[in-house]
């Protein structure tokens, strides 16, 4: 209620204290009605004493009137119509005291001429400050359509927060500026395939959890205008996902959903099939599109067909428009096996986009243009070997190739020739021949190209910068070689070729020669490295030549399941049910600086890698009881840009045989230690596991041995 101190005080008591009108606010339906009232709580001095009653309604003691232009009819009486049709509005009823124009009041009227308003909705007494749960019959965006429902509203500013870490199952905190006078306020957030709207009017934070893809949310608050009714005002809060979460539209991963998901591209707007990403499901010999919704269908091939054939294509124009006209198509293209793929724009036959396939189970290199039609680029279909060619890619001959990598610098392509044991190079002028490795003896010796050897050739990557294109990254057995691409010197930089291990290095480690990979499948440049699905350690990897680190991000070898969760972060602890698993992951794709796509087992996950990569490390310390078998344990999280954060955290005490004598859990601060008490049953000597998670999602662990007597 909105009243004037004009007139300053009346019988002791100020005039808004002595003027009201009921009710208050109400919410009106099209043409709904409400009668008003005006009363006084105390007679002021200055009204005619004729008045019987200042509680009784008077047509004579009032004048009602609906200031500055407001929209609908009002008559004498106080009785108030909503118009029939219109946009959502607020009004403002005005009583004012006959022959006192300084003494007044107001009662506001929320008029909502729309269809579909709730019966309930309708002559409500909401209060003053009306808000929750009506906000979902005023005119917010449609961020679903893009669109603004009715007439356009102005927005008065957009404003753009900073992004905001979240880590999967953790709340993280979202806060906004919240807006004086407005009307209601909704958060709006895509939350996987669902786009999920909550009222938060007169709030300036909320807590999201995330269960699900998120990378944006919306802040949408409605200010009552004076011109169109309504303005809108938008905050958008970036939102950077941590941890492993669910491709959209599946919250889990179904039987049938890939066969044997082996290599995955990236989509370019305008330039063929629209959706996420194209996958190379080698069991099905198929290339499915997954779209944004999680929608999949197959794109090119026959499911459960494997063969070799290529799309017919007309060879003249008039031919291509009879074929458009008719929906001529002759049976679908067949793969056989196919297995990494690599979008490319190339010279051969138009330059519209193109898709690389190695068709491994072929010996063959295939192309998909932007409509689905499929070609042979080189190779012989079905016949295994080696040959080089120089002008003419189809009396080439391959064995099993596998990773590939088009190198827009040198207009080249690379391919990882794994039956052969050889990098192979084809250029644009069509010529194909041998960069690296001996055809047909495999090894692990590294040196120059004719003396260096290969045994089991995977996956391929050129640098992000095209600086440092000057090599090239295979994965070779269980160890990541490069690929001098001027010449050809084959040297080792991570692993040992015939060796497999499980290790995490930092930046004080010296050799990084020493068995730490175990089957790794695909390698892809990404913005702080290199990401390494590593097959046989059921684990996604990040590789950082540069500083010579490298770290788990997701998954532990003794875990074989795929499972939603937070990032290990390089944590040498065994993880617990909160921490995401994978079994064994083969394709990579990265999308953006802070969100890939990794296959592992039967599905597509997408993988949230968050901001700029932090170290964290857990300092842990242990006492027991030397009469008893209680131990005590101290633990701080240290490292990161903010020693000053909220944590949650696990502690595991372990019994000598290896099972679990207590689990404690709770919150803590990372500027404190934190104490956690455990009683073990057995003599000997047992473990402490601690788990910890910064409220970003940023993980870290420790171990120690702890002597009970």
């Amino acid at each position: 209620m909105r009243h004037s101190f004009a007139g300053a005080v009346l019988a002791g008591l100020p005039v808004l204290a002595q003027v009201q009108v009921t009710p208050q606010a109400v919410v009106l339906g099209a043409g709904q009605a409400c009668a008003f009232r005006a009363t006084f709580a105390q007679a002021p001095a200055a009204v005619p004493a004729k008045a019987p009653s200042w509680a009784a309604q008077d047509p004579c003691l009032w004048r009602w009137t609906l200031p500055e232009g407001g929209r609908g009819t009002l008559d004498d009486r106080g009785v108030f119509t909503a118009p029939a049709e219109g946009r959502p509005h607020r009004t403002r009823v005005r009583a004012t005291l006959a022959g006192q124009p300084d003494i007044w009041g107001e009662a506001v009227v929320t008029a909502l001429p729309l269809p579909d308003v709730p019966v309930g909705l309708v002559g409500q007494v909401l209060g003053p400050d009306w808000v929750a749960p009506y906000t979902a019959a005023l005119p917010f965006l449609d961020w679903d359509a893009h669109r603004r429902p009715g007439a356009a509203l102005p927005i008065q500013d957009s404003i753009r927060a900073q992004p905001l870490e979240a880590g999967y199952g953790l709340p993280a905190q979202l806060t906004w500026r919240p807006r004086p006078g407005a009307a209601g306020t909704l958060l709006t957030c895509r939350e996987g395939a669902e786009t999920v709207r909550r009222d938060v009017s007169g709030q300036g934070r909320a807590l999201l959890t995330l269960s699900a893809w998120a990378d944006m949310c919306r802040v949408e608050s409605l200010i009552p205008d004076p011109d169109t009714a309504w303005a809108s005002c938008v905050e958008s809060l970036p939102i950077l996902p941590r941890g492993l979460f669910p491709v959209p539209g599946h919250p889990e991963a179904p039987p049938g959903w890939f066969s044997e998901p082996s290599g995955m591209a990236a989509l370019k707007p305008g330039r063929g099939p629209q959706g996420l990403a194209l996958v190379a499901d080698s069991g099905a010999h198929v290339l499915r599109l997954l779209d944004g919704e999680g929608g999949i269908r197959t794109w090119c091939g026959d499911p459960g067909q494997p063969g070799h054939l290529d799309t017919p294509r007309p060879r003249t124009c008039l031919g291509r428009a009879l074929a458009l006209l008719t929906g001529a198509r002759k049976d679908p293209a067949r793969f056989n096996r196919p297995t990494f793929l690599a979008p490319a724009r190339m010279a051969w036959g138009d330059r519209s986009w193109r898709l690389l396939v190695a068709d491994s189970g072929n010996h063959v290199i295939r192309t998909v243009a932007a409509d689905g039609t499929v070609g042979t680029l080189a190779g012989m279909p079905g016949e295994a070997g080696h040959a080089n060619a120089a002008d003419d890619p189809g009396l080439a001959r391959f064995s099993t190739p596998m990773g590939l990598a088009w190198n827009r610098l040198d207009a080249a392509l690379y391919i990882a020739d794994q039956g052969n044991a050889v990098v192979r190079k084809l250029s644009l002028s069509d010529r194909v021949s041998t960069l690296a490795g001996q055809p047909g003896n495999p090894g692990t010796r590294d040196g120059l190209p004719r003396a260096a050897q290969f045994t089991n050739l995977k996956g391929i990557v050129l640098p992000r910068r095209l600086a440092d294109r000057t090599k090239l990254y295979v994965l070779d057995g269980h160890a990541v070689r490069e690929v001098d691409l001027g010449n050809g010197r084959v040297t080792t930089r991570l692993g040992q070729v015939d060796a497999p291990g499980f290790r995490d290095f930092g930046q004080a480690q010296e050799s990084r020669l020493v068995p730490c990979l175990n089957d790794p499948w695909d390698i892809k440049a990404c913005h702080p490295g290199y990401l390494i699905a590593d097959r046989g350690n059921n684990a996604v990897r990040l590789w950082r030549p540069d500083q010579g680190t490298l770290t788990t991000l997701a998954g532990d070898p003794a875990l074989g399941t795929t499972r939603w969760g937070l990032l290990r972060d390089g944590m040498t602890v065994p993880l617990d049910g909160a921490y995401a698993a994978l079994s064994g992951p083969r394709a990579l794709l990265p999308l953006s600086r802070s969100r890939s796509l990794v296959a592992a087992g039967n599905a597509v996950a997408s993988l949230g890698l968050g901001g700029a990569p932090q170290a964290w490390t857990v300092a842990l310390e242990c006492a027991v009881d030397p009469l008893g078998g209680t131990c005590q344990a101290r633990f701080t999280m240290q490292g990161g840009p903010n020693a000053i954060l909220p944590i949650a955290y696990t502690a595991d005490f372990l019994e000598p045989d290896g099972t679990l004598a207590e689990r404690r859990s709770g919150d803590g601060f990372t500027w404190q230690p934190i104490k956690a008490d455990g009683v073990f049953a057995q003599s000997g000597t047992g473990t402490v596991v601690v788990r910890c998670v910064t409220h970003q999602g940023r993980s870290a662990g420790a171990k120690a041995a702890v002597e009970i007597p």
